[in-house]
């Protein structure tokens, strides 16, 4: 045994042993960071650490039999003692063993300062508006991650159009949602990441995520692959990935268990009532009409298709109460712009009604429903339904925006402050959700910080912000600012800039301000019209075309989005206006505030309606 040993020795196979092993572990620590940093397929770590474990005995068994010598590589048993170079080249291993270590000291101190580094605050968010962090919890493996989660685009992988991994992403996004628990980062925003190759430590800091969701779709025939892997952004991990090969009437199954199993990695207690998707329709072909829809409803270059492709879905299957509810949305959404107003209203109700009929629960339709009833509206069961709805759905968009605005509208500025924060923090990169804020903050008299998140929502691509800012810096005092994103606004839209100076200079000016005015508005919109008089003070001219856009015919119409930039200056002494009350009385709001209580700012304290 002594002598066997000894040969081992003599034939460097321990120091061939040795730097073997080195070498393999800093090639597995290599992999196991980079296959996340370039997101590839996390089963290369174990391929890469299989290949190092099998060929360890190759190198020992390839150190015995064979020798380095001066005239190149013999067999051990043909080279003499006398000719032997064994110490030199032990010598040699052992410089290379040294080198190895260093190199994974060097490693290791890399990865440390890289995963513990101090991360900078997203650029697009003021650091005013930073929302508390999402609550930490750990794994049963012992490693910290947060109980917030993005669901990016799925990548499509057949040769068909995006639409339908785009709409099962956002059917995934939907169900995680429901969780309560669960911080679920909006569509908007996480879908801004599509197609971009973007660092996924980046996206958690941009979204406020501890996790993202990622993954892929292939479509062929009723034959389904989809991957899924859910990744901690802190260090780039997979904490669960899973692959499904199915038919297409699985699909329902799938999302349910793909939640499950992000909701068991991150621990969120559902109690007895665990979420799912449940199954909306048999018919396949009308879910894929669905899915096209809710991809397509995104895109603003055609905001009819969405709509033709939910009138298909509901032909297909006539009790397909979701694709009636989205259909309802779409067409609520679309009235008075794609649509006529009054047209576009009358369809959103009767969409709304048939999804109602079959399947009563469903909160959004019945909001829908309310909201658009030609007959029946009024703003305390507006109110009411929105705010039922946005129970059950708290991260929905349309209900964020709608909540918002209408708690706005009617002079409950705090609570609407409350919804538009919520919005905000949930889908940062929404310009929607950025303007909201803005106008809510400037509601309650934070103009600085309402200036600062409409620069959110004009650097996120919103041209009319140009216009709210506008505004926003005519009520600071800051004329020249103001006159900056006018002629900004004007060049967004295509508009000559060039005479805004010398009209507006002397709007400002008291002597010439309000005959400046009239002139240059003839012709224009009444909601361009109140904007103006109202930005520059003139409050009797103001309720003038408030009170001209009243219509009682019309279920939507521009007295509604007069009435909010209203309100969202009333700390400029609108509310206190003598026509204030009046206008409030003639479009049923005071009504709204005998049941629902008195709004920021107004008090009955005398029997009548005062505001201040």
């Amino acid at each position: 045994m002594p002598g066997i040993l000894s040969e081992l020795k003599r034939r460097n196979v321990f120091r061939v042993a040795i730097a073997y092993l080195a070498l393999a572990w800093l090639v597995i620590q290599i992999t196991d960071m980079a296959v996340p940093a370039l997101h590839l397929p996390e089963s290369l770590n174990g391929i890469v650490f299989y290949l190092g474990l099998i060929g360890f005995p190759f190198a020992c068994l390839f150190a015995w039999a064979f020798e380095l010598t001066p005239d190149g590589l013999k067999k051990s048993a043909d080279v003499t003692p006398e000719d032997s170079v064994s110490d030199n080249t032990a010598r040699k291993i052992e410089h290379v063993v040294v080198g190895l270590l260093v190199l994974a000291v060097a490693f290791l101190a890399f990865d440390k300062l890289s995963t513990s580094a101090p991360q900078s605050t997203n650029p697009t968010v003021s650091e005013i508006h930073a929302e508390t962090p999402p609550k930490i919890e750990k794994t049963s493996a012992g490693q910290a991650v947060q109980q917030s989660i993005a669901v990016l685009p799925f990548v499509n992988m057949s040769s068909d159009e995006d639409f339908f991994a785009d709409g099962l992403s956002e059917e995934i996004l939907n169900l995680l949602a429901k969780a309560k628990e669960l911080k679920v980062a909006g569509r908007t925003s996480s879908f801004a990441f599509k197609g971009r190759n973007e660092d996924l430590r980046e996206i958690g800091k941009a979204l406020a995520v501890g996790t993202v969701l990622e993954g892929s779709v292939r479509k062929s025939g009723n034959r389904l692959r989809i991957t899924a892997q859910l990744i901690n952004v802190e260090d780039g991990y997979h904490i669960w990935s899973e692959t499904y090969d199915r038919e297409l009437t699985d699909i329902f199954d799938m999302q349910d268990d793909i939640a499950a199993k992000i909701m068991a990695a991150l621990e969120v207690h559902l109690g007895t009532a665990p979420v799912t998707r449940g199954r909306p329709t048999e018919n396949m072909q009308a879910y894929q009409k669905f899915l096209a829809a809710k991809s397509r409803s995104q895109e603003s270059f055609d905001t009819l298709l969405a709509i033709a492709l939910l009138k298909d879905a509901v032909e297909l299957d006539p009790n397909f109460a979701e694709a009636w509810e989205f259909l309802a949305i779409e067409y609520w959404t679309r009235a008075g712009t794609a649509l006529p107003t009054a047209e576009g209203a009358k369809l959103a109700f009767d969409a709304a009604i048939k999804a109602l009929e079959i399947n009563p629960s469903l909160s959004i339709a019945a909001a829908m429903a309310v909201s658009a009833d030609p007959q029946g509206f009024t703003w305390i069961r507006e109110i009411e339904m929105l705010e039922k709805a946005y129970a059950d759905h708290p991260d929905n968009a349309l209900l964020n925006n709608a909540l918002s605005f209408d708690l706005g509208e009617t002079g409950y500025l705090s609570e609407a402050l409350s919804v538009a924060e919520h919005w905000v923090a949930i889908d940062p990169l929404s310009t929607m959700a950025n303007a909201r804020y803005s106008e809510a903050l400037r509601s309650v008299g934070r103009e600085a910080e309402a200036i600062a998140m409409m620069q959110n929502a004009i650097d996120l691509g919103d041209q009319l912000g140009y216009m709210r800012q506008f505004v926003n810096y005519m009520f600071a005092g800051d004329v020249e600012a103001a006159i900056s994103a006018y002629k900004s606004y004007l060049v967004s839209t295509d508009q000559d800039p060039n005479e805004a100076d010398t009209w507006l200079r002397a709007a400002a000016d008291p002597a010439t301000g309000l005959q400046t005015l009239n002139k240059e508005l003839a012709g224009r919109d009444i909601q361009e019209r109140a904007e103006f008089y109202l930005a520059f003070g003139h409050l009797d001219e103001f309720y003038d075309e408030l009170e001209q856009s009243q219509d009682p015919n019309v279920v939507w119409n521009e007295s509604d989005l007069i009435l909010q930039l209203a309100i969202s200056h009333v700390n400029k002494g609108l509310s206190a206006h003598p026509r204030y009350i009046p206008i409030m009385e003639q479009m049923g709001i005071t009504e709204l505030w005998d049941i629902r209580g008195p709004p920021d700012r107004c008090d009955k304290t005398t029997g009548i309606w005062v505001c201040h």
